[in-house]
């Protein structure tokens, strides 16, 4: 019983896949645009249905999320680096330390431009967050995980929802692609409730927020990068649970 309750979870039956309701997008085209470039994914956005609605800076990013712990470390690396050791890890610094630009973008936001009607007075207005490689890199220095010197990171995307018709697409698109059980499981962070999805090159979490409004996000991310950022996941006792 439990293993049929958590496969409906994450496999839930639905409606025929497609493009989103109301959107130029699917599931398959945001795993697509996932790998392609930078410039071929604002090409995309922008000749669709979708406005910028701004970008958020590292300096931004710095002050909110990572608590001027990666300020701090870039300071004290400025003080402090060594001329001896590792070649390419005293390259890799002093590059970081040349590059380190905080009024670079860490996440570009677009939003939809057409509403979506929820119920007879609730509108949600869609939306894509792209958030680019040095954010990912910053992370990983606040928090202080090992050889990240060694690790190139890739953007990730993030579509943003309120229907429920769009969410039941989604796990429709996810069923098709018969993803091994062992490759999937669901976590529990009140109110959060994330379903992750690992292919053999890219991770899809599909999150629902249990909030006055019911909202939903479907984030992209490579696998490479998942695994190194979220290595502690497996570990959580009690809010992940397995499918085997």
């Amino acid at each position: 019983m439990r293993r049929l309750l958590y496969t409906w979870i994450l496999f839930a039956p639905s409606l025929a896949p497609g493009a989103l309701c109301g959107q130029n997008i699917s599931l398959t085209k945001l795993l697509s645009l996932q790998k392609a470039s930078l410039i071929s994914i604002q090409d995309y956005v922008e000749t669709g249905s979708w406005k910028l609605k701004g970008t958020t800076s590292l300096k931004e990013v710095d002050s909110s999320i990572f608590q001027l712990r990666v300020r701090h470390f870039l300071d004290s690396l400025a003080l402090n680096l060594k001329k001896e050791g590792n070649p390419n890890t005293l390259l890799f610094q002093t590059q970081l330390l040349e590059n380190t630009k905080f009024d670079a973008p860490a996440w570009i936001e677009y939003l939809s431009q057409v509403d979506t009607k929820l119920n007879a007075t609730t509108l949600f207005t869609n939306s894509i967050t792209i958030t680019l490689p040095k954010f990912y890199l910053f992370s990983t220095i606040a928090l202080q995980l090992k050889n990240y010197d060694k690790h190139t990171f890739s953007h990730s995307l993030r579509f943003s929802f309120g229907d429920l018709e769009t969410f039941r697409s989604i796990i429709n698109e996810i069923g098709i692609l018969q993803i091994p059980e062992k490759d999937s499981y669901v976590m529990y962070n009140a109110p959060l409730i994330t379903r992750v999805y690992k292919l053999n090159d890219q991770v899809i979490n599909l999150t629902t927020m249990n909030a006055y409004t019911t909202s939903y996000s479907l984030e992209i991310y490579s696998r490479s990068d998942y695994d190194y950022l979220h290595s502690a996941e497996q570990d959580l006792k009690g809010k992940v649970d397995f499918i085997h």
